[in-house]
């Protein structure tokens, strides 16, 4: 990508000076491809600087909009971004024109879904996908795909979050660029539901390490491998993904706080014992979600300020407050439920048992396995004599034990199953037995007609 933006700079040395439709086509291409890497991003950001007044009567102008959207996600507030994606998507004239190969309609996309614009995100991104679709674009299936998984992820949407990610991840050949993003996604939602062997997989395939190429929306691999290692009880390499995602987001100029690392990274050092950088850590994520302004962002802030001060029940109480106005889901429902456990360590229990019942049915909503498992055991501690919980049925089944459980109705080996969906045969059985369990039978050979599939030939 860096001997693309040479060959477009050298390109413009060429034009200086000429206005013409190829020139700031070119200037827009150029924006597009620096904003994303630290060694071209300051100078594609002083270019970019010479078109905030431009109108977007032209497709261009409407290219250079989004990318001004994608800069004010970098440095500016989530209104300056959402304005400018607003007008760059508007009447849908720059992905109609543009196409589902261009950088800039996904700009767009991600300063609105940050921005918790989330409808008209996924407009965008939609269109683009039916785009890539109708051209066979395999570089737009994935992007928008990924996209839309991310997308999926920020409102709390496990299941659709995995069927998207899934969706790219079949494909023989998944382009570099949205490779990452295609396989963190997957491993966001594996790690919601509690499937760490296969999340351990998703993120091996996302490159995250210190190998992953230093592009913006790469580096959330590093997220997910550290909330991979928080789920694992192991904070000290979680710290070491996140202080290289901070580096990361440092040389960039990143002042966004979607990705809330500095929360995570508190909630590892909570676990360490180190209470007075988690408190440090929390109020500078704050600080930057302020500037922001979301109700996502705020509301992650408060949770993380909340549980950095050991629980503090009023911050969480504003942080679910928050929450409940944002499209964010997931975070909310896990407000309510670190909200619930801490009035019970306070002794207020019925209260307690109240917020953690509500979000117990956030969580279930969301499809997160393992906070709804968090939480009824909360409400059990709590004293609360809740329902056994109850994940049975077809209907139960997660995306992954879905895929298994229909191969191995078909007929499939275990080994075969493992190496069509690349885990070990250890995971394939594993997820059959819960399949066992869910659908109350005993073997694959009643499969079929638990799944409405009907009886297997042969």
């Amino acid at each position: 990508m860096l001997t693309g933006y040479a060959a477009l700079e050298g390109e413009l040395a060429r034009r200086e000076g000429a206005r013409d439709e190829m020139t700031l086509r070119l200037e827009a291409e150029l924006a597009s491809i620096g904003l994303l890497h630290p060694p071209t991003a300051a100078k594609a950001s002083a270019r970019l600087e010479r078109f905030t007044g431009i109108e977007g009567t032209t497709v261009t102008e409407l290219m250079q909009i989004g990318n001004l959207a994608f800069w004010k996600w970098l440095t500016g507030t989530a209104d300056e971004a959402a304005a400018l994606a607003e007008r760059a998507a508007r009447d849908g004239r720059l992905y109609a024109a543009a196409g589902a190969d261009s950088l800039a309609v996904y700009q767009v996309g991600w300063a609105l879904t940050y921005a918790d614009r989330h409808e008209l995100a996924l407009e965008t991104l939609d269109a683009a996908l039916a785009d890539a679709r109708a051209r066979g674009s395999v570089f737009g299936f994935t992007v928008s795909s990924a996209m839309r998984a991310f997308l999926f992820w920020r409102r709390g949407d496990v299941a659709a979050t995995e069927a998207e990610a899934r969706n790219a991840a079949a494909l023989a050949e998944i382009p570099p660029f949205s490779r990452p993003t295609v396989f963190y996604c997957l491993a966001f939602a594996l790690i919601a539901r509690g499937e760490l062997d296969e999340a351990e997989w998703a993120v091996e395939q996302s490159g995250a390490g210190p190998y992953l190429p230093e592009f913006v929306h790469m580096n959330p691999a590093l997220y997910a491998r550290a909330l991979l290692r928080l789920a694992q009880d192991r904070p000290e390499e979680a710290l070491a993904d996140l202080d290289a995602l901070g580096e990361r987001d440092e040389r960039l100029g990143v002042k966004n706080p979607g990705v809330p690392w500095r929360v995570a990274a508190a909630e590892a050092h909570l676990r360490l014992g180190n209470r007075e950088e988690a408190v440090r850590l929390a109020d500078r994520h704050a600080e930057q979600a302020a500037n922001w302004g979301t109700a996502t962002a705020l509301g992650v802030a408060l949770l993380g300020r909340g549980l950095a001060a050991g629980g503090d029940s009023a911050l969480l109480a504003e942080a679910a407050s928050t929450l409940a106005a944002s499209p964010a889901r997931l975070d909310h429902a896990r407000a309510m439920i670190e909200l619930g456990a801490a009035l019970r360590r306070d002794g207020q229990r019925s209260d307690a048992q109240e917020r953690l019942r509500e979000g117990v049915e956030a969580a279930r909503a969301c499809g997160a396995t393992a906070l709804t498992e968090r939480g009824h055991e909360e409400l059990v501690t709590a004293g609360a004599r809740p329902r056994r919980l109850s994940f049975s049925g077809v209907e139960s089944l997660t995306a992954s034990e879905r895929r298994v459980a229909e191969m191995a109705a078909s007929g499939q080996s275990n080994r075969e199953i493992a190496q069509g969906l690349f885990l070990t045969v250890k995971t394939v059985e594993n997820h059959l037995s819960r399949v066992y369990t869910k659908l109350g039978v005993r073997s694959r050979l009643a499969l079929p007609e638990a799944l409405g599939l009907g009886v297997a030939s042969g």
